[in-house]
């Protein structure tokens, strides 16, 4: 599985439950996305909308050059809707095998994003 697919599937899962608040979010996300059909394609879009990426940041072993693991991050944008400072928030301090990576990234930015208060006036979709 790619990490791509890793991202969708946990967007599927957390969709599961048609009464639960991540489920009506998800619904609403792809309502407005520009994009449609892959969910790791509708929430980059989304995403870029409010000033936000998720990235999976490579950690190699400085002596053999592996690659030991991936950080999972949200990157926020200088002047983003959101009006947040621009940095990098890494979601954990452990590296993850690059498909759990997305799996949490999938998860955190479906939930920041729950967290946005008057998310439609911000976003002018009202």
């Amino acid at each position: 599985m790619n990490p791509k697919d890793s991202f969708n599937k946990s967007i599927r899962e957390l969709k599961k439950d048609p009464a639960s608040n991540a489920t009506k979010m998800i619904e609403w996300i792809e309502k407005y996305s520009s994009q449609s059909g892959d969910y790791y394609f509708i929430f980059d879009d989304f995403a870029y909308r409010l000033g936000i990426s998720i990235q999976a940041i490579e950690v190699t072993d400085q002596k053999s050059g592996k690659v030991k693991g991936y950080l999972p991050c949200l990157k926020y944008y200088p002047n983003n809707p959101l009006n947040e400072e621009s940095r990098l928030d890494h979601l954990t301090s452990n590296t993850l095998k690059e498909n759990k990576c997305y799996e949490l990234l999938a998860k955190e930015l479906l939930y920041r994003i729950m967290r946005i208060k008057d998310i439609e006036k911000l976003l002018q979709l009202s």
